[in-house]
């Protein structure tokens, strides 16, 4: 992969290829979130690595929505793995690019569900390393909100997919921790409850998930 990234600095759609490359390779060294090798080191910088290419790849076709959407996951990914070594700084850093990249990209195509769904992840994810880095419930909370208002647009147009219903759930749950945090003890135990109801329902279509 090293070798094929130095050929690689003319040619978008290769560099694209390469950054995907050695995301999996990171994933498999160290996912802050999967099963791995326990490599944190060489994870972070195959992560870093795909940060680069995907730079590069991106600087020379700013159009390219595949690598827009990459390099939010790579951002992401880059986010958790430092959260896991106690690099709050960088973690925060990182998730502060999943946002502002996220919202680019569905405000070029506010039509697309996907480009949606990337903004209420980043939002929700963003909000929740705010409340338990910083303590921030206010500005956790904030973000959590607008996060749970688009989930909730998206899982009204399409009740069927699961994904937007199962985010929306875990960010009930993480919205109900922050509220917990400030004694707010109604409102966070309607809103563990609002979560409850939508993986009840979840489990009813698909038991064996």
């Amino acid at each position: 992969l090293d070798s094929l990234s130095r050929d690689a600095a003319n040619d978008p759609s290769l560099q694209h290829e390469l950054a995907i490359a050695y995301l999996r390779l990171g994933d498999l060294q160290g996912q802050a979130r999967e099963a791995n090798q326990g490599d944190y080191a060489g994870a972070l910088r195959s992560y870093r690595r795909a940060f680069t290419l995907l730079e590069a790849s991106l600087a020379a076709a700013p159009a390219d929505a595949a690598a827009q959407r990459d390099m939010i996951m790579t951002c992401g990914k880059l986010s958790d793995l430092l959260w896991s070594q106690n690099d709050a700084a960088g973690a925060l850093w990182y998730w502060r690019q999943t946002v502002a990249r996220s919202a680019r990209l569905a405000a070029r195509a506010p039509a697309d569900r996907r480009a949606r769904y990337f903004v209420a992840a980043s939002l929700l994810d963003h909000g929740y390393k705010l409340f338990m880095i910083r303590g921030d419930t206010v500005a956790a909370l904030r973000a959590m909100r607008r996060s749970g208002a688009v989930l909730e647009s998206l899982h009204a147009a399409a009740p069927a997919d699961p994904l937007p219903a199962r985010t929306l759930a875990l960010g009930y749950g993480r919205m109900a921790e922050a509220l917990e945090s400030r004694d707010d003890y109604t409102t966070a135990l309607s809103t563990y409850r609002k979560g409850l109801r939508l993986l009840q329902a979840l489990l009813g279509a698909a038991p064996r998930n």
